[in-house]
């Protein structure tokens, strides 16, 4: 009995897509990872560029405000739009960095304080803590 040349390879090719079709449209394969991000309760960690703007608000339970000002969006952007789509705005690298710090390390920080020398009762300027009344010299 002779089998023709052609009949196992398209065996062979129908097997391998049946078996990965099947397994697709049955929710086995997956791909695209979205299915490994909880998008209920996301973390900065979690963002991805596929990720709406309103998916980033659900998900880290902050107001549209506030993650427009936090990463700069302009008012007028839809929250439909794709982190992906808005590269040339904020990149998604950035708003993870920019979300994932505290609330008070966002507030502008105090101008250091000016210390001034005391004169001595000998004459001499005394200095306070580490300062000097003159430059500290270059090692030669």
């Amino acid at each position: 009995m002779k089998v023709n040349p052609f009949v196992m390879p398209m065996v062979l090719i129908v097997a391998l897509f049946g078996i990965t079709l099947g397994a697709q449209a049955t929710g086995n394969w997956t791909t695209s990872g979205r299915d490994a991000v909880d998008v209920a309760n996301l973390t900065a960690a979690d963002l991805k560029g596929w990720m709406t703007l309103q998916q980033v608000i659900d998900g880290m339970k902050i107001s549209k405000q506030e993650l427009y000002s936090i990463g700069g969006i302009p008012a007028d952007t839809p929250t439909s739009k794709a982190l992906k789509d808005m590269e040339g705005i904020v990149s998604v690298s950035d708003l993870r960095i920019k979300l994932t710090k505290p609330a008070a390390s966002v507030q502008a920080t105090p101008a250091p304080t000016q210390v001034v020398a005391t004169p001595s009762t000998k004459g001499t300027p005394q200095s306070t803590a580490g300062t000097h009344p003159t430059p500290t010299p270059l090692p030669v």
